[in-house]
Order: structure tokens, then C-alpha cells, then sequence
């Protein structure tokens, strides 16, 4: 009997990502949702996460509150009692990684046996050709590792409707693509350069 009591004391302690694997543009945010659990019995002092690096070729769990890149970039969401979400801003590629979250009761301090991982991909934008004359058709093409983001383009910081066209001499400019949920991180401008051919009359 005191057996069973001990085992469904210790089912108690849990930490549940609603997501496992996130994938982000560079330039942006991205929130791990997170909860926790514990005895009833006991209360929460301390919570923190951490980024899983190899360190003398050693895998160590790094607290972000002591890594020099992340500092102002991180904000804990959650609570000391269950929510134990975090957001990241600005995010680099440098950031792709494991996460994992840590907190500590009045009696035992408990990891997440499980991680979070974070993939950061650069917005690329291509044009395909990029110096054409009037009349030539032209393609936008915007890469990323996320799946199925939607695609918004800009030239010159004016929405383009179309990624095909056929070139117009003031379609000229300095092209860049976004996701649609956020044009506020667009990727590195390209150059479509438009030229106009001339007849000379005899």
C-alpha cells in the first residue's frame, strides 16, 4: 500500500510542451507553451529555462538568465504555479536548439526530461532573372525551412499582388519577401533591374 501511494505521489510531477518542434524566421518571436505540475503539498520557489550546448564536448543545460546573447531578448510568461511558457524576441540563427525548463519546489528542484526544439531560418529572397527588358517574364521566389508560410512581396516597401509578371520598366526596384503574419521581418533586398530596348528609325 505505502508502495502505490509512493507511485501515484510521483505521477504528479509532470512538464508538458504543447509543441516539441518550432520553426521561426529569423527577425522574430516565438512562445513555448508550457505547463507544469507538482504535489499538492508542495509550493514553487524558483522556475528557469535552459538551452541545451555542448560545452569541452559536453552536453550541459545553460540557463538563459547567464547567456550573454539572449540577455533582453527572453521573457518568461508564465507563473509559480502552472503556466510555464516563454517567448523569445529577435530571434537568430544562432538560437536553433534544445530548450528545456526547470523549477524548483520547497522539497526537490525537477528538470523537463523532454526538450523543446527551436529551428531559425533566414528569409531568401531570389529572382529568376534578375536583369531582363521589357516584355520578359519574371519569378519572386521566397525560401524558408518553415513549412507552408505565406508569402507576401514588397518592392520598394510598396505589396507586390503577383510573383509573376511580365516586366514593365517601373517594375524596376529592390524586391524583399515576408510571412504574411509578419511583414515587419522581410528578408535581405535583391535588385531587378529593368531595361528598356530602343529602335533606332533609318
Amino acid at each position: 500500500m505505502l508502495y502505490f501511494l509512493a507511485e501515484k505521489v510521483s505521477a504528479v510531477w509532470s512538464v508538458t510542451f504543447e509543441n516539441q518542434d518550432y520553426c521561426a524566421v529569423k527577425g522574430s518571436s516565438v512562445e513555448f507553451k508550457c505547463s507544469y505540475n507538482y504535489p499538492d503539498d508542495e509550493s514553487v520557489r524558483e522556475t528557469a529555462w535552459f538551452k541545451g550546448m555542448l560545452q569541452d564536448g559536453i552536453w550541459e543545460r545553460v540557463k538563459l538568465s547567464i547567456l550573454p546573447t539572449y540577455k533582453n531578448r527572453f521573457a518568461y510568461r508564465g507563473d509559480h504555479v502552472h503556466n510555464c511558457s516563454l517567448v523569445l524576441q529577435d530571434l537568430q540563427e544562432d538560437d536553433t536548439g534544445h530548450y528545456y525548463f526547470w523549477f524548483d519546489t520547497n522539497r526537490f528542484g525537477r528538470n523537463s526530461k523532454r526538450s523543446v526544439y527551436l529551428s531559425v531560418t533566414e528569409l531568401k529572397a531570389s529572382i529568376r532573372p534578375r536583369r531582363v527588358s521589357a516584355g520578359d517574364n519574371v519569378t519572386l521566389e521566397c525560401g524558408t525551412a518553415c513549412q507552408s508560410p505565406r508569402i507576401i512581396w514588397f518592392r520598394d516597401g510598396h505589396i507586390v499582388t503577383e510573383p509573376e509578371f511580365r516586366a514593365k520598366i517601373q517594375d524596376a526596384g529592390n524586391y524583399s519577401c515576408a510571412i504574411e503574419e509578419l511583414k515587419s521581418v522581410q528578408s535581405d533586398p535583391v535588385v531587378l533591374d529593368v531595361w528598356c530596348e530602343y529602335h533606332d528609325n533609318i
